[in-house]
């Protein structure tokens, strides 16, 4: 009787492992850079070195866990071309610059991959950390990265078909200058960028930037800006229907707006959060629907809610009136004859956004921002103003 139990016994435990096996548990231990063209789990066991790319990935439904151990190298660490591919806990590091490269590179073939729990640096003019080409259906996770070099980017989508991504509770710090923390352009769209923190330390280096992408989601981020100028917490340019709600944006430096819109139209501010050195918010148009974009008074400056006027025409809008305890900013875009008679705003001021034949008269404020994009006057009188020291002061932007 004992031996047929351990019989029963001896049999269960091998038919568990041929079916783990059967099922891909098992994994390929690899010490050297080299190309994966199988379907597998490839699992590193040292640290390795390379001067060019390290991992090429030619085939569908790869992993590749670096186990914790470093790729040193000098261009691009891993390029995938293949769908399914995941890379999990590696330390990639840029040993010298070389212009133009990636930590990770997913192309055009690439869709439904995974990259979770790296760590990313680059040195290099013109990196990335991450770099999706026309890929889609990615999962980018729990990854930590640093770009150093000038125009250095940390994680980067372009083109139509880079959409339906995932960019989720990153760590992104960007020192350079004239870089991104995350760049979507040239249609990157319906892509969902949550609960990342992002940082970037110098001029003209937004945290999120989205050039010609639309239905993007961008919500519950932590972004801060340092650099000189420039340097807004996020912008988007030509884009439309975008989604930002909920996210915390701080920003120091002489032109640092939280929220920077540049001709883009249709997009929804929900509940962020915008505690800056210039103003909450900045929209330059030179039509009607570039100013047409929901922003709701859950936004807060400084604390304080945001009211946004679209379209207004032929009214007095505030008079004897001291908000600079109950309103964050006061904007009107795309307002015609509105005045305002003895205002009190605090920090974040007065914003005619492409207003014409308006006026500001006899009122206190931290800030005056006024833009225009449009060719023909604006006929806009600023009157017996006091200007505190609080805010960015006068600030005209064409």
């Amino acid at each position: 009787m004992k031996k047929s139990v351990a019989f029963v016994v001896i049999f269960l435990a091998v038919a568990i492992l041929v079916c783990l096996g059967l099922n891909g548990v098992s994994a390929t231990d690899i010490g050297w850079c080299a190309n994966l063209s199988s379907s597998d789990t490839y699992v590193l066991n040292t640290s390795v070195n390379s001067t060019g790319t390290c991992f090429n990935i030619t085939a569908a439904n790869v992993t590749l866990d670096c186990n914790g151990f470093t790729i040193n190298f000098t261009s691009t660490a891993i390029v995938s071309n293949s769908s399914n591919t995941t890379i999990k806990n590696c330390n990639l590091y840029q040993v010298t610059a070389s212009t133009g490269t990636a930590g990770i590179y997913f192309s055009a073939k690439n869709s439904n991959g995974t990259i979770f729990n790296n760590t990313i640096s680059m040195k290099s003019q013109s990196g990335n950390c991450i770099y999706l080409l026309n890929s889609s259906g990615n999962n980018l996770t729990g990854n930590n990265l640093i770009g150093t070099g000038l125009y250095a980017v940390g994680i980067k989508i372009y083109y139509t078909n880079g959409t339906n991504n995932l960019i989720s509770t990153n760590n992104i710090l960007i020192t350079n200058h004239d870089a991104y923390g995350i760049y979507l352009y040239s249609g990157a769209s319906w892509n969902n960028i949550t609960e990342n923190n992002i940082t970037t330390t110098s001029y003209a280096t937004p945290g999120v930037f989205i050039s010609s992408g639309n239905q993007n989601n961008i919500n519950n981020n932590n972004i801060t800006t340092t650099g000189s100028s420039d340097s807004y917490g996020i912008y988007l340019s030509s884009s439309t229907g975008n989604n930002l709600s909920s996210n915390k944006v701080i920003t120091n430096g002489s032109t640092n707006f939280g929220f920077y819109s540049l001709t883009s139209t249709g997009n929804i501010l929900l509940n962020n959060q915008f505690n800056t050195s210039s103003g909450a918010i900045l929209i330059t148009g030179s039509v009607s629907s570039d100013f047409n974009n929901t922003i709701g008074v859950d936004n807060l400056a400084e604390g304080l809610p945001i009211w946004y006027n679209y379209s207004v025409s032929n009214i007095m809008m505030y008079q004897n009136i001291d908000l600079s305890s109950s309103v964050g900013q006061l904007v009107c875009a795309w307002c015609s004859n509105v005045t305002y008679q003895n205002v009190t705003m605090g920090k974040d001021g007065i914003s005619l956004f492409n207003a014409s034949n308006s006026l500001i008269n006899n009122s206190k404020s931290g800030s005056i921002i006024i833009t225009s994009l449009s060719s023909s006057p604006q006929n806009n009188v600023i009157n017996l103003l006091n200007i505190t020291s609080s805010g960015i002061g006068a600030y005209l932007k064409g």
